[in-house]
């Protein structure tokens, strides 16, 4: 009893305590939350701190590990680690002036991805991929799931240059087909705005709103991604993972994540980017080879593995 007691309480002891730091919204967000889920199943304590409030309500408290998406430093914990998701130089001033003396101040520096390392220009930067969870069920029939075909897009409303991609989207969908299925999931602030605009354009398209990534999957034959400012879209992870046919503009780090025969769905044009969507719709063959690499490949970015690269720079 004593001998279980006191293995107990050294194994809570040795637990390293870490403070995640994220947005409210968006793709950081989910971020956090999934790597304090991964986190916590190896035995660590980790705590999610989104928004001014919820941060400052941590401020004073002592962690072994800071690790924040924010720029925000905290001079407290044994080890700061700043991570960040995007290009902080097109961010609002407060963002353009904190990022740079917080970079300075972290022990550490990680980004998600190399396109991002070299836009910023951070030689110390870390690059470790987003994450996703592995589903259980995933896609193995490519037949068309509707008389007409059906694809679809997950984006942000809360971003102009994400949410314009789906104005491109529905010019070269309307220019391919009128026949053809384009459902939208996510929401945001902008969404009634758009959703009228992209209706106006191609009348067959479905809005779903804020969902289920599920929701949306179950119901296409073709994820097709398309936005004006991206990093590395958490989107075209999860549809690979769900192993849908995937395809995408040539946005931020896309190439290092639709790579070998998957880079031939990177399109550097929007006629590009029509003449590889009827591809895929036109040969059942075609769907079934991109969706079944692009399974293959999401493996890479399975939260079981990236996390083990966060453990060792926790460790270091």
């Amino acid at each position: 009893m004593i001998v279980s007691c006191f293995l107990e309480f050294k194994k809570n002891f040795m637990k390293k305590k870490i403070l995640i730091i994220t947005f409210p919204l968006g793709g950081p967000r989910v971020w956090a939350e999934n790597l304090a889920k991964h986190l916590r199943g190896r035995g660590f304590d980790a705590t999610v701190a989104f928004g001014r409030k919820e941060y400052f309500k941590q401020l004073f408290q002592r962690y072994d590990i800071v690790h924040s998406a924010v720029a925000v430093p905290n001079l407290l914990c044994k080890k700061y680690i700043l991570t960040i998701h995007g290009n902080y130089k097109e961010e609002k001033l407060i963002g353009r002036i904190m990022t740079p003396l917080t970079i300075r101040h972290a022990d550490a520096v990680t980004v998600p991805s190399q396109f991002l390392k070299d836009a910023l220009g951070i030689e110390k930067a870390t690059v470790i991929p987003n994450g996703i969870d592995l589903p259980e069920k995933t896609k193995n029939d490519y037949r068309l799931t509707n008389a007409a075909p059906t694809i679809g897009i997950l984006t942000n409303f809360n971003f102009r240059k994400k949410a314009n991609g789906l104005i491109c989207l529905a010019k070269i969908v309307r220019r391919i087909s009128p026949e053809i299925k384009l459902i939208v999931g996510g929401g945001g602030e902008f969404f009634e705005e758009y959703k009228k605009i992209v209706l106006d354009i191609h009348p067959n398209t479905e809005f779903l709103g804020q969902c289920k990534k599920e929701d949306l999957f179950n119901q296409i034959d073709i994820f097709t991604y398309y936005s004006l400012l991206d990093n590395q879209p958490i989107a075209i992870l999860e549809a690979m993972a769900f192993g849908l046919p995937v395809m995408s503009n040539n946005v931020g780090a896309v190439k290092e994540i639709l790579t070998g025969k998957l880079e031939n769905y990177i399109a550097k044009t929007d006629e590009e980017y029509g003449n590889l969507l009827k591809e895929l719709l036109n040969s059942q063959e075609a769907r079934e080879e991109n969706g079944q690499e692009a399974k293959k490949l999401s493996q890479n970015f399975s939260w079981n593995k990236i996390v083990e690269d966060w453990i060792r720079l926790y460790n270091e």
